[in-house]
């Protein structure tokens, strides 16, 4: 058997201890439960003594956790300190800098109902919140795609971070336009008793039916990702191709995921991924049409 690929090892930090990573991995534990405990009880208070006036309130909880984030989000656009682990994975794996970004889809997550019952106090049409719903989408995936894409048109890579932002904000918000409760909870406090739990989950319990429709897309992104093959490929591979198990399955970068981003984007995706260092795969968007 004739191998022509060479190999090399190379050590990308010294060994570090992991007492380091314990100890953020704690204080980030520590710092969210004292904000989830803050946020309940400025919920309570927020009930039972009502501001006067026009004045927004801000929820000071989620505005540190949003302001935790953009540190972490800097510290790990600078080089993490070199210590790897605080670094994005290669490919498997979870570290904390993997943390950032759906730390920011979460806190849109949570504005969102926020934002749309300031609309429906208003009194906004179901055609005046999508047009203004929209107009954000649209200036989030521009924006995702200027700032993310080369001089060369032919490898203009449409989706990306930004892009990713805009259209989860876009379905979110437009399930919730159509299926979210419409009373607000402070009403409902007003005129019915309502036990303590029901109060605490109040705003899950407004976009349940939101929650329904989730996982149903969750279950269909599953099914996907297990049962399409890409041609030369096994069902549920979710390697990362190239030199992966002896070039066993060169062109089969992420799957199902990769086949189809492939077939429906050509070239227009993330060319140089991270994991082409170590394996020499393929492009590989992990922002793409279905995502990794």
């Amino acid at each position: 058997m004739l191998f022509t690929k060479s190999c090399s090892l190379i050590i990308i930090s010294a060994i570090i201890t992991v007492i380091a990573i314990y100890a953020i991995l704690i204080i980030f534990g520590y710092l969210t439960i004292n904000l989830w405990k803050k946020y309940m009880y400025n919920k309570e208070d927020d009930i039972e003594n009502k501001e006067k006036g026009s004045t927004k309130s801000r929820i000071h909880s989620l505005d540190t956790f949003r302001g935790v984030i953009i540190v972490m989000m800097i510290f790990a656009n600078f080089g993490c300190g070199d210590y790897e682990y605080l670094n994005h994975a290669k490919w498997n794996g979870l570290h904390i800098a993997d943390l950032i970004f759906p730390s920011f889809v979460w806190i849109m997550g949570v504005c969102i109902p926020i934002s749309l019952t300031s609309s429906f106090k208003k009194k906004l049409s179901n055609r005046e919140m999508i047009l203004n719903v929209l107009k954000r989408s649209t200036k989030l995936f521009l924006l995702g795609i200027f700032l993310g894409s080369g001089v060369d048109l032919s490898y203009l890579r449409i989706f990306g971070v930004l892009q990713r932002f805009g259209i989860a904000y876009f379905v979110v918000c437009l399930i919730c336009i159509y299926i979210m409760d419409r009373t607000s909870p402070d009403i409902i406090n007003e005129v019915e008793e309502v036990s303590s739990i029901k109060l605490y989950f109040s705003d899950i319990l407004r976009v349940y039916m939101g929650w329904i429709i989730v996982i149903i897309i969750t279950a269909i992104h599953t099914i996907i990702v297990f049962t399409v093959a890409a041609p030369g490929c096994p069902r549920g591979y979710l390697g990362p191709g190239g030199l992966h198990q002896n070039s066993s399955y060169e062109n089969c970068i992420g799957g199902a995921t990769g086949y189809i981003d492939g077939l429906i984007l050509g070239n227009h995706r993330y060319q140089y991924p991270t994991i082409y260092r170590v394996y020499e795969a393929k492009p590989f968007d992990p922002e793409g049409v279905i995502g990794k």
